[in-house]
């Protein structure tokens, strides 16, 4: 069995024109084929090595929602078990004025789905938008290749703020 790299902590890092090549695609479909995978279930590749992570700049978003750049990364919780897959965002401390009309409305929230060859349980993750505050989605994933985050931030069922970005775990 390949093992996964240690638990040390993944450094954070901005994205580059990758991503916004993948906002100009949109919240949408993804399509792809998994990653083809050995006897252990792990994709073919190079072999990890012990304390290896990663991390890449992140997606892009409209800055009035957020401060900074989005950030993907990756930590291997349990080696050759189990990884934990983040895509962190710093919400901004005034952010637009959103036009609620339905008092039932909870407000902006941040929606983002994952995509990828192993991902272990929802794919899809929901946060309240709160001005000023770091939202945090965590994903857990059992094989290596690339995982895709979209999504954005939502009025109801309106698109206010696409994030979209994609992050090779190895």
């Amino acid at each position: 069995m390949r093992p996964m790299p240690s638990t040390r902590p993944t450094r954070l890092a901005p994205l580059g024109a990758t991503a916004v090549l993948l906002l100009l695609v949109g919240a949408g479909c993804i399509t792809g084929m998994p990653a083809p995978s050995d006897s252990n279930g792990l994709p073919p590749g190079p072999e990890a090595n012990e304390g290896e992570q990663g991390s890449a700049p992140a997606p892009q978003v409209q800055q009035a929602f957020f401060v900074g750049e989005p950030q993907l990364s990756f930590n291997h919780v349990q080696p050759g078990v189990r990884s934990e897959f983040y895509v962190d965002l710093q919400a901004a401390a005034n952010p637009p004025q959103l036009d609620i009309r339905d008092a039932n409305d909870p407000g902006p929230v941040v929606t983002l789905t994952l995509s990828g060859p192993g991902i272990m349980g929802e794919a899809t993750e929901t946060h309240p938008y709160e001005a000023g505050q770091k939202i945090r989605f965590t994903w857990n994933i059992n094989r290596l290749g690339t995982y895709k985050a979209e999504g954005g931030v939502y009025l109801g069922s309106q698109l206010e703020s696409p994030i979209s970005g994609q992050l090779k775990v190895q």
